[in-house]
């Protein structure tokens, strides 16, 4: 995995919010990476998806919201974070996430980005897929 995907993904792994106490909400949320132009989950992603769904078991959740996004080099960049998002949906279904639960899938292309660049500024920590669970 190039070194980038490890830091990436090092950094979604601690973004549930249960392990960062000082800004622990009231719903688990995660923030699974993606590679530049890419919307297939690496492993470490599949990884984050499964710990959302333990999550989700255990605290019997009704809804889960994906909401991809992209940074401001690559192309077509919200049919691109749509399909990141609809990628973190099926990883979820494969493991086994309750049928009653909810899933809505949206992408916001460069919109809200978690680092603010200029145009063109390939920024990997806004290239995810956020998820909260209630």
């Amino acid at each position: 995995m190039p070194g980038i995907a490890r830091f990436a993904a090092a950094i979604a792994l601690l973004l549930v919010w249960g392990a960062l106490p000082a800004l622990a909400q009231s719903s688990p949320q995660y923030r699974v990476y993606f590679d530049f132009q890419i919307k297939n989950l690496t492993s470490t992603a599949d990884d984050v998806a499964a710990q959302a769904v333990r999550d989700a078991l255990a605290q019997n959740a009704t809804q889960i919201e994906l909401v991809g996004h992209a940074d401001t080099a690559e192309k077509k960049a919200t049919a691109l974070s749509l399909a990141r998002a609809k990628a973190v949906k099926a990883s979820l279904l494969r493991h086994h996430l309750p049928k009653g639960v909810k899933v809505s899938v949206a992408g916001v292309g460069t919109a809200d980005p978690f680092v603010s660049t200029g145009p063109g500024a390939r920024e990997p920590l806004n290239r995810f897929v956020a998820v909260a669970i209630h």
